[in-house]
């Protein structure tokens, strides 16, 4: 074939292109494209990959792992087809189809969702921290609260969370003795000797979650006499009456705590009823004593002696009494009728009571959960100023 090798040695001697068959495939070198390889003679895409093997001899791919030859995009051996993270190369395989890939999976034969202590695992409250198992345990970071979703670390293991915003919070996250600061005083709960903060002990006090206040609404007035003989018009005022040394009788409870208008009178037409919900007394319980008693008069100004307005559906008493229990108040409204006893001078007055925590009053920092999410509203107090325990009695605290 004048190819310059001799008919001899020459395996193609009738063929001036080939010379050898190295691997004996019938296929001579020159024209084999893979002369070593006696299983392939042929790579169509140019790959590598003889296309006996090729999965893909038609495009060009540099999978080797679960297909040969086929496109790889990340080039992590595994081709796009089969790669569930075709663009990450440390990833390829998600067995339990839970998006993480099985090198990173913790837990990859079992379905989760937990990427915050660790990857892919049972995440039962869906706040990011695995469940607990018998190879990952609460030590090692899962979730100490497997089952509340505002909840996952307990640092001091006294089964209050760390999360200050979340269900059960532990303000003192590293000290098991302690985990609530009702009073927002910087010291726990169990410790300190006065958890509400309203100056009783808690050894004396009748509610010692709670400083118990009132806020007392006047509603309506109505007066069913003609007070004045020259006008159908009565000088109207209220006043409450709050027995504050715990005297045991009504008759003992002179102690006049407010009076409405301050410092005045309405004119009141008589018999008409009459809104007066613009009117309120705040009052701060003494929470030694769990029950308070209370007194709503009812008055005519005049020049001389003024007359009392008969309010008590009862014939021995002009006012309207009441009591309160710190612990068990509730919002209550009352209704006085003086006018079916045949006694004095009838008039009915309505009011309304509001029992509130005045622990909220002191405290700057307030939390609260709307519409998926936790808002915050802080304040600065300064108690240098601010006298309300200690001057109870003042008049311009009594004003305010």
């Amino acid at each position: 074939d004048g190819d310059g090798v001799g008919d001899n040695s020459d395996r193609y001697p009738n063929d001036p292109t080939e010379t050898m068959d190295s691997d004996n495939d019938g296929v001579g070198d020159n024209a084999d494209a893979f002369p070593n390889d006696a299983t392939e003679t042929d790579d169509s895409d140019d790959d590598g990959f003889g296309d006996n093997q090729d999965v893909c001899p038609t495009t060009t791919g540099s999978s080797y792992l679960d297909r040969l030859g086929c496109r790889d995009t990340d080039s992590d051996g595994v081709s796009d087809k089969n790669d569930k993270f075709p663009n990450n190369p440390s990833e390829w395989y998600d067995v339990d189809d839970d998006g993480y890939g099985d090198n990173s999976d913790a837990c990859p034969t079992e379905y989760g969702l937990s990427s915050m202590d660790r990857n892919g695992c049972l995440d039962s409250d869906y706040d990011g921290y695995s469940d607990a198992d018998h190879t990952w345990l609460i030590s090692d970071g899962a979730d100490a609260f497997p089952y509340q979703s505002s909840q996952w670390k307990d640092s001091d293991q006294d089964g209050y969370g760390d999360n200050v915003f979340g269900y059960l919070p532990d303000l003192f996250p590293f000290d098991p003795s302690e985990w609530a600061d009702f009073d927002g005083d910087g010291i726990g709960d169990n410790a300190d000797p006065d958890d509400d903060n309203d100056g009783v002990s808690d050894v004396l006090d009748t509610n010692d979650y709670a400083d118990t206040g009132i806020i007392l609404t006047f509603d309506t007035i109505r007066i069913n006499e003609q007070m004045d003989y020259f006008d159908a018009y009565g000088e109207i005022y209220i006043c409450l009456h709050w027995n504050y040394d715990y005297a045991q009788s009504w008759a003992a409870m002179d102690y006049i705590y407010s009076c409405s208008p301050s410092g005045g009178y309405w004119s009141l037409e008589d018999f008409k009823t009459y809104d007066i919900s613009e009117y309120s007394v705040f009052i701060d319980l003494p929470e030694i004593h769990d029950t308070h008693s209370f007194g709503v008069s009812v008055w005519d100004s005049d020049a001389w002696d003024d007359d009392p307005v008969d309010v008590n559906p009862s014939s021995d008493y002009n006012f309207y009494y009441f009591q309160i229990s710190s612990e068990e108040a509730e919002e209550t409204s009352y209704y006085g009728d003086g006018s079916g006893d045949s006694q004095g001078w009838d008039g009915e007055i309505g009011f309304s009571v509001q029992p509130t925590d005045i622990r909220h009053y002191g405290n700057r920092d307030f939390f609260w959960e709307y519409d998926g999410y936790t808002w915050t509203y802080s304040s600065e107090l300064s108690y240098s100023t601010y006298a309300r325990f200690s001057t109870p009695d003042e008049q311009y605290v009594i004003d305010l």
